[in-house]
């Protein structure tokens, strides 16, 4: 029976990838073309990778110095885990529209993709994939989430979550996958505390960058 307004011959074509696809199957095409040009026997660096640790904002949160600031992050964490206290979101709600509107699934929601490693986190896992697939041997990760932190009201507020983001990353992320770097947030507007994060990440497996 055809549907109102459709022609009978119109079959509605169904999703080739979805959000629990694979990454090495997304990126079949890419592991192809890696082999054709011999990527393998070149060092190649992805110097702009992202990921979202929001799966493990609690544990982020464990790293905030400030008792005060560390509570509400908390108390707003169990209210809201999708939006964290004190991060200004990087663009406007309903502005984000990177996944094309449910045309690019893989990018909407790609917590769904099957991961039965339990020895690691899911950034280590999926990252492994991705530089697997494309020939990648150094994958940079950036701060996605503290795209918005410089319009931050609150200096304090940015400058701790700017130290226990890096650090909770560097620790658990960083020294999980050696091919993994990492560009650790800059809280501008504290200089002791760049300073400090500059110190600490220094040689440890990060690459410092400002923004």
């Amino acid at each position: 029976m055809a549907r109102e307004g459709v022609g009978p011959r119109v079959e509605k074509l169904r999703s080739v990838v979805d959000n629990r696809t694979p990454t090495g199957e997304l990126l079949a095409h890419a592991r192809v073309e890696a082999e054709r040009y011999g990527l393998d026997d070149y060092f190649v660096v992805d110097a702009d990778s992202h990921r979202e640790p929001t799966a493990n904002w609690s544990e982020v949160i464990e790293y905030i110095e400030n008792p005060v600031i560390r509570r509400n992050s908390r108390a707003h964490h169990e209210l809201d885990s999708r939006r964290h206290a004190y991060v200004a979101a990087a663009s406007p709600v309903g502005f984000n529209w990177q996944a094309m509107f449910g045309r690019i699934a893989h990018e909407a929601n790609q917590q769904f993709e099957p991961v039965t490693d339990a020895t690691t986190y899911r950034e280590v896992v999926l990252a492994r994939r991705a530089m697997d697939a494309m020939g990648i041997d150094v994958q940079v990760i950036f701060p996605t989430v503290l795209l918005g932190m410089g319009m931050s009201p609150v200096a304090e507020g940015e400058a701790q979550i700017a130290y226990a983001y890096d650090k909770w990353f560097i620790e658990n992320v960083c020294t999980a996958e050696a091919r993994i770097k990492f560009m650790p947030y800059l809280p501008l507007r504290s200089p002791e505390m760049c300073v400090r994060i500059i110190e600490e990440t220094a040689g440890a497996r990060a690459w410092s960058a400002t923004w």
